[in-house]
């Protein structure tokens, strides 16, 4: 049986959607420290860079990563706006890229918590659809985060 050109639409809309809220988890889950939450939005062997310094790969690594600037600070607030999604044509519907700005600010803790660092930056996600957990779920493969400026005391940002 032949898929509509409204079945096509609507499958479409979803997959934007899904890559839309898992966007925003990963904010939420950065500013919570709720490190739970990242495992289930990049498959385990995920390429990242962060501003080209730090660079790796694994979702465990990936995690420690984020967790070795965030577990030390006070409270963050990362802003994610522009999502650009773009899914594969019709020879291939099982990747996608999502591209999005990403303003954060963190404030220090104790002693620091008069110092904050903004950042102000675009994140490039490279994602493949996970078939085995539903038609609509998708993981991110690859992620690049790009820094266009950044002020204040990047120091603040410290594991415990």
């Amino acid at each position: 049986m032949e898929t509509s050109h409204n079945e096509l639409f609507i499958s479409h809309m979803r997959d934007k959607e899904h890559i839309s809220e898992m966007v925003f988890q990963y904010a939420t889950a950065l500013d919570y420290r709720q490190w739970e939450l990242l495992v289930p939005l990049f498959k385990p062997n995920v390429q990242y860079s962060y501003g080209g310094y730090v660079k790796g790969s694994g979702c465990d690594d990936l995690i420690a990563m984020i967790r070795s600037n965030l577990d030390g600070c006070g409270p963050s607030q990362h802003l994610f706006s522009n999502l650009r999604i773009s899914i594969g044509g019709q020879a291939d519907n099982d990747h996608a890229s999502c591209r999005f700005y990403g303003r954060v600010m963190h404030a220090g803790v104790e002693q620091e918590s008069h110092l904050l660092f903004d950042f102000w930056g675009e994140y490039y996600c490279q994602l493949v659809r996970n078939k085995t957990a539903s038609p609509h779920h998708w993981l991110i493969s690859d992620i690049t985060q790009t820094g266009f400026h950044a002020t204040g005391e990047m120091k603040i940002l410290k594991g415990k």
